[in-house]
């Protein structure tokens, strides 16, 4: 089998990244360079050219697997912290661990760096490609190293706020152009770190398997633009004065601002997996839109349905579908607290912690256990009222591909990590009150902030979602939530999940 060795797309320099946040409109040539950086994925077979091999877990009930892990990693922030949990899991309890863990939440911590220790495909959200907030990180690239495998990246966003390049503009570079004459700031950064400079992030697909190709696919439903509303957004914000006092408030309310282009996208991978009948697998890392109604959630992944239509081999559909039944889409009350923010130091502290308050407020109002149940299980249709973000799920449910098989909907007790039953619970851990949450909040209360975001979705080799009888092959089994990798150390705001999918009938 001839694969790409390697491809990327021509990089954008730090010149033609300022000029995309200060120019509404870029230069025809720029717009055409940034038109293919979105659409043309990174891909990498440099793995299989040395000779790399899955390691093809055994399961002593499955026989052998495909292990499969997603993670949205929080932009790579703690990459060696990450590398640590995958590739060396003694130096990472060496150093996460290393104060004394009650002996329950140790075990259950060494038995989540087993798991993933033998991962053969790792789906990520939330990856960066030369931004500061991570060092200048090729973090799939670099990851991938680590782990001896293929990867594909997709780009998601270009990141333009001056916070994400480290630069502090002379007037508001969110409202600025250089028709007008304003200038920027640059940080004076090193010669390196310059070459390095990216600007990207995306998702990414990590695979001891071969990558037989890749391609990007983005929504046509945003539902939320994270250039010119996010422009909109932070355009309340007054100058402040040139003392240092009254500067400080106006730049932490600007952290906030995350000005990009591009857009929620999916990326769509082939790997080459010898033990199928097909041998291949179609691999789908995808983000939904946070900011937005639960509709444009729907909207976006009947889009990716319709896409995969065609498939007629198995499906592995991974990512942080942001199910988190709201709108959280920013208006008025977003507006406010930003002008409070930047307004003095005092209040600067304060405001971000207003917005949360006023979600668990917008809780209570609509009854406490709706809004803690559907966080927990964004597929249960509501107490109260009904649940909008269900929706997607029933999608999802409803779909068949060409060849007339489906996703796994299969819930059953001998194939779940703990005896659940219900949706999807071989595929994503369920716990006595809906799913095992994935994402937590700083600023969890109770219930409240602890969501079941991230989600594993399998096409095995079925045609009704629910059917028992039906075969097992490549099913999904044992999915789990590895809440206790967070539990020494925050690496990121949500947990990793893993699922098995037994390659011969179990």
């Amino acid at each position: 089998m001839e694969v790409v060795t390697y491809q990327a797309p021509e990089w954008l320099t730090e010149d033609e990244l300022v000029e995309l946040g200060m120019v509404d409109e870029p230069a025809p040539a720029l717009r055409a360079k940034l038109e293919r950086l979105l659409a043309t994925p990174v891909i990498s077979n440099e793995a299989y050219g040395r000779g790399a091999q899955p390691r093809r877990p055994t399961h002593p009930r499955l026989g052998t697997c495909l292990r499969v892990a997603f993670w949205n990693i929080a932009q790579g922030g703690r990459f060696d912290e990450i590398r640590w949990a995958f590739h060396e899991p003694e130096e990472f309890i060496r150093r996460i661990a290393r104060n004394a863990l009650p002996r329950r939440r140790r075990r259950a911590l060494v038995e989540a760096l087993q798991q993933l220790r033998t991962v053969d495909l790792l789906i990520l959200n939330e990856v960066d490609l030369g931004l500061p907030r991570s060092g200048y990180r090729d973090v799939a690239r670099e990851l991938a190293s680590v782990l001896d495998m293929n990867y594909a990246f997709g780009v998601e966003f270009v990141e333009i706020s001056p916070r994400a390049l480290d630069m502090r503009p002379v007037s508001s570079y969110v409202r600025s152009s250089v028709s007008n004459g304003a200038g920027d700031h640059r940080t004076h950064r090193p010669e390196d770190e310059t070459r390095r400079l990216r600007g990207l992030h995306g998702n990414a697909v990590l695979s001891r398997y071969p990558i037989r190709n890749a391609r990007v696919l983005r929504f046509a439903h945003q539902g939320y633009d994270w250039y010119a509303q996010e422009k909109e957004l932070f355009s309340c914000l007054p100058l402040p004065d040139p003392s240092p006092q009254s500067a400080r408030p106006y730049w932490r309310a600007m952290s906030y601002c995350q000005l990009r282009r591009g857009g929620r996208m999916a990326l769509i991978v082939e790997i080459e997996v010898p033990d199928l009948p097909e041998r291949r697998v179609t691999v789908v890392a995808t983000h939904l839109e946070t900011r937005a109604r639960p509709v444009v959630r729907r909207q976006q992944m009947c889009e990716l349905l319709a896409e995969l239509h065609e498939v007629t081999h198995p499906v592995i559909l991974a990512g942080d579908l942001n199910t988190t039944g709201r709108d959280a889409t920013p208006g008025a009350i977003h507006q406010h607290l930003l002008r409070l923010m930047a307004s003095g130091e005092w209040w600067s502290r304060i405001a971000p912690k207003v917005g949360p308050a006023l979600g668990w407020m917008s809780d209570f109002l609509r009854g406490l256990s709706h809004a803690w149940l559907i966080e927990r299980d964004p597929t249960h249709p509501g107490v109260f009222q009904n649940n909008e973000e269900r929706g997607l799920f029933q999608e999802v449910e409803r779909f068949r591909f060409r060849d007339g098989r489906c996703f796994d909907f299969r819930g059953d007790s001998d194939r779940s990590v703990n005896q659940m039953t219900g949706w999807l619970a071989n595929s994503n851990q369920r716990s006595r009150y809906g799913f095992v949450p994935t994402s937590e909040s700083p600023l969890a209360w109770g219930p409240i902030g602890r969501r079941k975001l991230d989600w594993m979705l399998v096409k095995p080799y079925i045609g009704d979602p629910h059917d028992v009888l039906a075969s097992y092959r490549f099913a999904p089994h044992f999915g789990r939530t590895l809440s206790a990798l967070n539990a020494g150390a925050r690496l990121s705001d949500h947990h990793p999940i893993t699922v098995d999918l037994p390659l011969n009938e179990p």
